[in-house]
């Protein structure tokens, strides 16, 4: 999926220069500390194809804000690329890698990421040289239509992608639930199959008649494993809510207690909650 998803929307000009059946996935990151909340990325190593012993980092950039235009996503990208330079002479890497950032873009909007230069206020034209502007890669599925995605050929990557594309319009991905799944004739991998599932009854709020009217539209292959995680997915989400609903209740005993005076011991004694408890509890309440 993977070489499927560069060879759709990498430029031209470096799949001349990159041999994409030596693509592999790499366990390293390049995100810093700070940032891991809200983005992650996905490297690969590539070799080229004109000097096989020497690779390139691809680097699927995918950040949680990403849904949503960034204006200062290139000062972010720059510090990207710098910390993995820097990682690789921490590990003495020789010779240095380039590092490909690939940032993939799925929200409604329209975007058109700004170069560093862009960001000034005012003329900056006397200082160009000095401000490290760089060109990245960038894809936004939303300027694809539905069948151009669907012309790239794999079924699983092509169900995902539809599926990231309306990902914030669950209406809109409702309608299309069964040209989304239908694609989907015959998969090989059960567990990036089932991710897909988790991801889509995840973003619409489908329940009973209706859901039970629109699985059997899809392939017979298809109905057990969705009806399946489907239930589970909902089950879990049931305990989840009752649980919320306990805790909630804990917490406005608790607040109770410490407003009539009740000692910390009392409070865990009757309620059967922990010190720990009580205490974010007491700093929620600034006692």
């Amino acid at each position: 999926m993977a070489v499927e998803f560069f060879k759709a929307f990498l430029p031209e000009s470096i799949i001349k220069k990159i041999d994409l059946s030596g693509l592999e996935h790499s366990s390293r990151s390049f995100i810093s500390e700070n940032l891991r909340e809200t983005q992650a990325d996905i490297v690969f190593t590539c070799p080229l194809k004109e000097r096989k012993d020497e690779e390139v980092y691809l680097c699927l950039i995918v950040g949680e804000h990403k849904n949503k235009p960034d204006r200062y996503v290139s000062i972010q990208l720059g510090g990207y690329t710098f910390d993995g330079y820097r990682q690789q002479l921490s590990d003495k890497t020789q010779p240095l890698k380039v590092i490909l950032p690939f940032l993939y873009y799925h929200g409604s909007g329209n975007w058109d990421p700004p170069y560093l230069r862009e960001l000034f206020e005012y003329d900056v034209s006397a200082f160009l040289d000095y401000i490290p502007d760089f060109e990245m890669v960038f894809q936004n599925i939303q300027g694809y239509t539905d069948q151009e995605i669907r012309r790239l050929g794999n079924a699983l990557l092509t169900s995902a992608l539809l599926t990231q594309k309306y990902s914030d319009r669950p209406q809109m991905l409702v309608d299309r639930f069964n040209q989304i799944f239908s694609i989907l004739g015959s998969w090989t991998d059960r567990n990036l199959f089932k991710s897909l599932i988790v991801y889509f009854i995840e973003l619409v709020e489908i329940e009973g008649e209706e859901l039970e009217i629109m699985i059997q539209k899809i392939p017979d292959v298809m109905k057990t494993e969705f009806v399946s995680l489907a239930d589970r997915l909902r089950e879990s989400g049931r305990k989840e809510g009752r649980t919320e609903g306990i805790h909630e209740k804990d917490r406005i005993a608790t607040e109770n207690m410490l407003r009539r005076g009740f000692d910390v011991s009392a409070i865990c004694d009757i309620l059967e909650v922990t010190p720990e408890f009580v205490e974010k509890v007491r700093k929620s309440m600034k006692l």
